[in-house]
């Protein structure tokens, strides 16, 4: 068996354990009161996806010599943990109940398994960071995608995606919150999709494609699985208008000539956070009237493109060797650059 065939598969198990976790919190928000037992269908969803990769796991170390291939091992730790996390998610709901809201997302047990699902969703990435020279591979690529929704799963109440708040009236003067906590998911979520393709860049190792794969799958799960009460029309409206502005920022960092710019990656991410979800706003006011003054949403996307130029700033140096120049290709290392990164993967 490949290496490429192994991540795949590894991949592939991660997927299933996250797409049950959105499966799960389906449950826990549209069928509040039917969840009075830790044995459901939904939990074993992802328990499920856990045995599979616990044997997977097995059958790998076997094959590789009684012995973890690279990247496996923080997996194997993650395996673990998830499964200690289920057997004190199992002793929390029997003594103290099921959540059906946003305590679910807070509850320990819960983040004890997100812990576990991270670890274990990034095992093929790491692999692939070594085995594969080049652009993202596919098991890579569906690895960090787990990690982007799961992550997203555990901070959907600030999700862009879950609502759609400037068509909320906005009273000035009056109760703030809608806009204060939009304001805030913009930000965290310019974060999310930002941050994995940041590494990609980091590494030389950045497909076309990838932002828009991490956009589609958040949006997808968060409005399928936890948009109780909007209009779901109107939600996958603005879904449709932030993969055009996901493409529109993979279209800017495959033909402008940014990685030769002083500024290049902050100038490129704020293009990303500023497209991203200026592509959601315009979609919203096709489907449904704007309700926010101008100064309000002009404002909360230049906050979100902010937010991503600073995000590229913090990754990005004038003479850093992650500046790739015309005359370095960027899928070259230096014989430092390939030390950090197998120093680094686990």
């Amino acid at each position: 068996m490949t290496t490429w065939t192994r991540d795949l598969i590894t991949s592939l198990i991660g997927l299933w354990i996250v797409t049950g976790v959105y499966i799960d919190g389906w449950a826990h928000v549209n069928l509040d009161g039917a969840l009075e037992t830790f044995f459901t269908p939904w939990h074993a969803t992802f328990y499920s996806g856990l045995a599979v990769f616990f044997a997977w796991l097995g059958l790998v170390w076997l094959r590789s010599g009684r012995a973890f291939p690279p990247g496996y091992k923080a997996g194997a730790a993650g395996a673990a943990i998830f499964a200690a996390g289920g057997a004190f998610d199992m002793f929390w709901h029997e003594l103290l109940g099921i959540e059906t809201s946003i305590d679910a997302l807070l509850s320990p047990p819960h983040l004890i398994l997100l812990s576990g699902v991270l670890l274990m969703g990034t095992t093929a990435w790491r692999s692939q960071r070594i085995a594969s020279a080049g652009g993202t591979t596919l098991p890579e690529l569906i690895s960090l995608t787990s990690v982007v929704a799961i992550s997203a799963f555990f901070l959907n109440f600030l999700a862009p995606f879950r609502w759609a708040a400037p068509v909320l009236d906005y009273l000035e003067h009056q109760d703030e919150s809608t806009v204060i906590q939009w304001i805030g998911g913009l930000l965290v979520f310019t974060a999310l999709l930002l941050i994995p393709v940041l590494w990609q860049v980091r590494d030389g190792r950045y497909r076309a494609g990838t932002l828009t794969v991490f956009t589609l799958a958040t949006g997808v799960g968060v409005i399928a699985a936890m948009s109780l009460g909007w209009d779901k029309q109107l939600l996958f409206t603005g879904l449709a208008g932030a993969l055009i502005g996901a493409i529109a920022a993979e279209l800017f960092f495959a033909v402008a000539p940014w990685r030769a710019w002083t500024y290049g990656l902050p100038i490129a991410m704020g293009v990303a956070g500023f497209t991203i979800w200026t592509g959601q706003f315009i979609g919203y006011s096709l489907a449904a009237p704007i309700a926010w003054p101008v100064a309000l949403w002009a404002g909360s996307l230049l906050f979100a493109a902010g937010a991503g130029a600073a995000l590229g700033a913090v990754a990005w140096r004038s003479d850093s060797p992650q500046r790739v120049r015309p005359d370095r290709p960027a899928t070259e290392h230096t014989q430092a650059e390939d030390a950090r990164l197998t120093e680094s993967a686990v």
